[in-house]
């Protein structure tokens, strides 16, 4: 109003100037700037009365609220308020500047929303990762992937969608990021899930020792449940001797923060005693000690379990000379695998390869690091894959040693004709030593003069049971088909009755014969029954086809027998099967007998005994000993005294000998 009043002043005196100026330099009569006077003068006091008016008006609205001054203390006290007021306003604008800094330093963003849009927005880079001004004018579900006010929600960040806590203040927002938070609670959940479901007494002490929380492995441990037990000091779990024990170990996790490895004793509910191995910590908070925390295994069965070995261990104390002659025995028999000179190997129960020796990697091809773990079918042809089954079957029922003749495959696809002994290690795996057979060695080690996978022809019985035998001696599976009866053969073989009725067709023993298990399979067929019920055409046509297929799968030896067949069909027969032969020999035949049975005896890396070769040979102590002393004698033989018992080894001589015959 002072401002209006005395713009209105100025401008009437200016006013006033102006035509007096106008009237003296314009030289215009005297009565003529009078009556200019008196206008501008009425101007003025109209203005000036509109002006009070207003003033007036003012008064009165003062004097109604009681607000008018008329009294010069009164403006004092005014003066004061306001002075008041204006510190109070300066101390606000400090506080709104602290607490927007006090925002600042908070994961908030305070922004203000109106018609669904963001009008405002402040430190929203604290939460979402953008500045302010990328965020005003922006629709809420530009931002929101669920916009619940008062509640937690998520928003797209900058960095993918950020959980936050969204409060409302009318069209005000404040929304606070929890990811933290959420972080925490997570890893309270963990720890708490592990505080409930650890097998390991937790307990939580406070500062007086007393109980604060009881995990459940306490109570399966101790019996007591938590209410039971929470509030009560920590000694009614122990023995009163062990008092002062506990009170040291508090002391020492107060200094060192910890005291491990404390085997004590605790009483349960039902008061049985039993041992635990303790774990006490100090828990601090914001560096002041409050509490501790006490973690207790039961090692009870584990005390026991050591009381026993010691137990053990003193007995064994008394074994320890022979524990070290086994265990030198054990180091030499392992260089003695290492560095045989048969490749030898072991399989576990599911077929897999465990060991594999040096001789193994120069047979086979394979190193170490590359076979062990691999299934030990890798070593089988694929014509006999499912040999690892069978073996395995054959332990299970109880066979303590396995010797046979086979094949195995190479690294570089070679099939090579070996011998195998298998025997059983552990509860279902076993040992296989291997040994290559040569070309002739099989030859060389019969009495006769056959080979795997040929048909020999004989018209000699005696002849033809003796070579079944001699394969027999040497692993091979004797099978005879004949008329005759079994008794007239004195040989533990697989017979097959020859009869009308019975076992008669050509096409039936070719199935029977060709589907026998293995490689070796000596057998003895008897031709006189089907000469004289089958044409000769048919039953020649039977031993070509039987020669050929052992000829190609070298299955085994097939001995052809007949004493009533006339010269001609003879003829035919011998063009297809050479006569069975028996070997001569520089030395008497018995004698060579017992060099033959030591020489292929060693071959496995065992000598044998005396009594050895008297069981092979069946012939008594004395006729065994006058044999052996010839062969002494001759040099083709040694004996030699290991521990109490005589073995007996080939010399150089005798091995000469054996291949000069063969």
């Amino acid at each position: 109003m002072i401002q209006r009043l005395t713009l209105l002043l100025v401008t009437t005196s200016a006013l006033s100037i102006a035509l007096t100026s106008f009237v003296f330099f314009s030289n215009l009569p005297l009565s003529f700037l009078v009556y200019v006077l008196i206008v501008a003068f009425g101007i003025g006091v109209f203005a000036l009365g509109s002006v009070f008016r207003r003033l007036a008006e003012i008064r009165e609205l003062l004097l109604e609220s009681g607000c008018l001054v008329q009294r010069k203390d009164e403006l004092e006290e005014i003066k004061l308020s306001i002075e008041n007021l204006l510190d109070k306003s300066d101390k606000l604008s400090d506080t709104l500047n602290s607490l927007r800094n006090l925002i600042r330093d908070f994961d908030c963003w305070i922004f203000e929303v109106e018609n669904g849009i963001i009008k405002t927005s402040n430190f929203a880079e604290k939460v979402l990762g953008f500045q302010d001004s990328e965020i005003v004018g922006k629709k809420i579900e530009d931002i929101f992937v669920n916009f619940k006010p008062n509640s937690e929600c998520e928003a797209k960040g900058k960095n993918g969608v950020v959980s936050v806590e969204l409060k409302s203040f009318d069209r005000f927002f404040v929304a606070r990021n929890i990811e933290k938070r959420k972080r925490l609670e997570k890893e309270l959940a963990w720890l708490k899930a592990v505080f409930e479901h650890s097998v390991d007494a937790i307990v939580i002490l406070d500062l007086d020792s007393r109980i604060i929380s009881w995990s459940k492995g306490a109570e399966m441990m101790l019996g007591y449940n938590a209410e039971e037990v929470v509030g009560k000091p920590f000694n009614i779990l122990l023995p009163e001797e062990l008092a002062e024990k506990c009170r040291e170990n508090f002391k020492k996790a107060i200094l060192e923060g910890f005291a491990k490895d404390i085997e004590s004793v605790r009483i349960t509910k039902n008061g049985q005693k039993i041992l635990v191995d303790q774990t006490l910590t100090s828990i601090y908070s914001e560096g002041e000690l409050v509490g501790f925390v006490s973690i207790m295994r039961d090692i009870t069965k584990k005390k026991e379990t050591e009381t026993k070995l010691i137990e053990v261990c003193e007995e064994l104390e008394k074994k320890t000379k022979e524990l070290l002659t086994s265990q030198k025995e054990l180091e030499y028999l392992a260089r003695i695998v290492e560095t045989s000179n048969d490749a030898i190997y072991s399989v576990d129960g599911e077929g897999k390869i465990r060991s594999w020796n040096r001789t193994a990697e120069r047979l086979f091809g394979w190193r170490r690091e590359e076979i062990i773990g691999r299934d030990s079918s890798l070593l089988l042809p694929e014509e006999i894959k499912n040999e690892t089954e069978l073996i395995l079957r054959r332990i299970r029922e109880g066979e303590t040693e396995l010797r046979f003749e086979t094949r195995r495959l190479t690294k570089n696809g070679e099939v090579i004709s070996v011998e195998v002994t298998i025997s059983p290690v552990g509860e279902s795996g076993f040992s296989v030593i291997v040994r290559e057979i040569s070309g002739d060695l099989e030859k060389r080690m019969f009495r006769f003069n056959v080979e795997r996978g040929r048909t020999y022809f004989t018209k000699d019985l005696r002849e033809a049971v003796a070579a079944l035998k001699d394969l027999a001696n040497f692993g091979y599976k004797p099978v005879i088909l004949s008329r005759k009866y079994p008794e007239e053969f004195a040989i533990n073989a697989q017979f097959y009755w020859l009869s009308e009725k019975g076992l008669n067709d050509t096409k039936e023993i070719y199935e029977l014969l060709t589907r026998l298990e293995g490689w070796k399979n000596a057998i003895l067929l008897d031709l006189d029954f089907l000469l004289m019920n089958k044409n000769f055409e048919e039953v020649f046509a039977l031993i070509q086809k039987l020669k050929d297929i052992y000829f190609v799968l070298n299955k085994g030896v097939i001995i052809v027998y007949s004493s009533i067949i006339d010269i001609e069909k003879e003829s035919l027969i011998r063009s297809e099967c050479p006569e069975l032969k028996a070997k001569i020999s520089a030395i008497p035949r018995e004698m060579f007998e017992i060099l033959r049975v030591i020489y292929a005896k060693s071959r496995s890396g065992d000598m044998p005994s005396i009594k050895d070769v008297m069981d092979e040979l069946r012939i008594t102590r004395n006729t065994t000993k006058k044999r052996l002393a010839y062969l002494v004698d001759r040099g083709l033989v040694r004996v030699i005294k290991q521990g109490r018992e005589k073995v007996l080894e080939v010399t150089e001589e005798g091995k000469a000998l054996i291949a000069d015959t063969f």
